[in-house]
Order: C-alpha cells, then structure tokens, then sequence
C-alpha cells in the first residue's frame, strides 16, 4: 500500500465517503461511513481526515502509528487491519532531502519569460544526478510525490505568476485520479492555480504500457493541467509514442537543437516536427539552447518558446525575471 485518500476531506466531515487506496497492484475504493465521529474530538477526526487526505507521504510514520486507531475507529480502515509491511516508509518523502531550482522557459517573440521548470538539486547545491541516485523502485512513488510537493509549494512561496513545469515520472503514478490528490491539495493549501501547473514526462523513462500514460495525460487534463513530452527526439519512443496520444507541449531535446544553424539533417527533422505539432495542434519548447545562432535559426523556423543556458541557468530557490534574460 502506498497511500490512502478519504475523498475531498473538508466537504465530506461527517458524512459518508469514499476512501481510495493507491498501491502497487491498482488501487480499491470503498465507500465508509464515520461511525463514531461523535465520540471524536474535532482535532482528531480532521488529523486523521488530513492523513488519509494526503497519503502516507505526508506525515511521518511515527504519526502514522498514533493516527491509526483512529482512522479505524471512524470505519476508514475497515478492510485494513494494520499498517503495510513497510511501515509507511515506502511513501515516506522524509528520506529524500532536496531542493528546487527554476530554469525559465521564455517567449523570445514576446520578450518575457513564459514559464518555469522545477528541477532537483541537492541541499547543498549538489546536481540533479546526485539527488536522483537515491531513488529506487521501492520509493519511486514517493519521491514523485515529494517532488510535486516541493515544486508547489516553493512556487507559491517565490510568488510564481507564470506557468510552473513540474517533472513526474510515469512509472510512479499506479492510478492517475487517486495518486494526483496530493497535488491538487498542496496546490489548493498554497494558493497555486491548478491553470498555471504543467507536467512534464520524458521518453527517456521507458514507458511499458502506454494506454496507462494515456490516461494520465488525459485525467490530469481534466483536471486543468497542461502536458509536456521532455526531451523528444532524445529517448525510447519517439514518433511513435506522439502517434498513440498528444501531450499539450513537445519539447525538442539539444541533441537535435545542437548545431541547428549548420546542420541539414537537422534542419529537416525540426521542420518535419514543427508540421507535425501544427498539424496536432501542439506546442513547441526548444531546449537546451546555448548559442544566438540556434536560437535564430529555430525562430526563423516557426519556435518563440526557449529553454538553455543562452537565457539563463537554473536558479535554486529563486525565479528569474524578465530583465535577467540574457536576451
């Protein structure tokens, strides 16, 4: 078991309700009634709401075990008669120690920066590498999670007013609905509109099914979310992954960006991608950009959306404004 969710914990105080439970095998619903809530104290039944709510990732296991007798006690836990094997640890982000960096995407024809993307990075300044090593399959459901958390929850601290790119990983979203109650509760906890949050997936993460992946791309556009396909040209899928479903965004990856001003072959495939995003009805990110020459060319070419080191490098825990852009 990964996380617990008790419906929309604030509307349904007292009333009967559905809990979700996410795990690996798929997730079970069942709907509860709070049998007991009047013998509760308000504090205990809105800790125990809140824990069920936000999934173990949330709090600490040590809360866990305190929280449990009661979660039981209101009918919550009927089909659960104890903790999971682990604990609660395979969802406990309290093992990952990170911050968030903020690259901006900026709009070269409107001269103002468009968005920003999240990225990890080390406490201390360490690389996205470093931080990314400590992930496992046991707790890759946590730190998708605890990533999404700290993205938000930081942008609304800086006072982002632009879109936010948030990184996610496929494989660690076992049902797209119950699994995004996290994200939308720190989402609304923080003030952050739901409207300005992009998701981002790479086809470098081999994706095995896809019709999964195509659910979640369109359960989180339900739910008002862009999505973006990272670094494409540069992983498993390619044209094929983009033929099955169409995310909002593509973005070229360097290795295609890279010599883009003098180069034929890549000349063409750009072009051959930019018709088939028109066509589709998608937009375009150039990233990794590095040179004035690049980024004349793909302009030339039809892209106003850029991403690289030519306008700005990730900033930890700060956003870089408009007249920052090395434009």
């Amino acid at each position: 078991m990964y996380a617990m969710y008790f419906g929309d914990y604030g509307a349904d105080y007292g009333k009967t309700t559905e809990v979700s439970i996410c795990s690996r095998s798929g997730v079970v619903s069942f709907k509860i009634a709070p049998t007991g809530v009047t013998n509760l104290s308000r504090g205990a039944m809105n800790k125990a709401v809140r824990v069920v709510a936000h999934g173990f990732d949330a709090i600490f296991t040590s809360e866990l075990d305190q929280v449990w007798p009661v979660l039981k006690k209101v009918g919550a836990m009927a089909e659960c008669d104890s903790l999971p094997k682990c604990g609660g640890a395979c969802a406990d982000s309290s093992q990952f120690s990170f911050v968030m960096a903020f690259q901006p995407v900026v709009d070269i024809v409107a001269g103002r920066v468009y968005g920003h993307e999240a990225l990890v990075r080390g406490v201390n300044g360490e690389s996205a590498s470093t931080v990314l090593a400590q992930v496992t399959e046991a707790n890759r459901y946590a730190f998708d999670q605890a990533c999404r958390v700290q993205a938000i929850e930081t942008a609304a601290r800086l006072g982002l007013d632009r879109r936010l790119n948030i990184n996610f990983m496929p494989n660690a979203v076992y049902h797209p609905e119950a699994c995004l109650r996290l994200t939308l509760a720190t989402a609304r906890e923080n003030g952050f509109p739901l409207n300005l949050i992009t998701f981002e997936f790479t086809e470098d993460e081999r994706i095995i099914d896809r019709a999964h992946l195509k659910g979640i791309v369109e359960t989180y556009r339900q739910h008002g979310f862009l999505t973006a396909l990272d670094d494409f040209g540069a992983g498993y899928a390619g044209l094929s992954l983009l033929a099955e479903f169409q995310p909002d965004i593509i973005k070229i990856d360097r290795c295609l960006v890279d010599g883009v001003d003098s180069d034929k072959p890549r000349q063409a495939i750009v072009s051959g991608l930019l018709k088939t995003a028109e066509m589709l009805g998608l937009s375009v990110v150039a990233e990794g950009v590095e040179r004035p020459e690049e980024v004349a060319t793909l302009q030339e070419m039809g892209i106003r959306l850029f991403q690289g080191f030519l306008f700005a490098r990730p900033a930890i825990e700060r956003l870089i404004g408009n007249d920052e852009i090395a434009w």
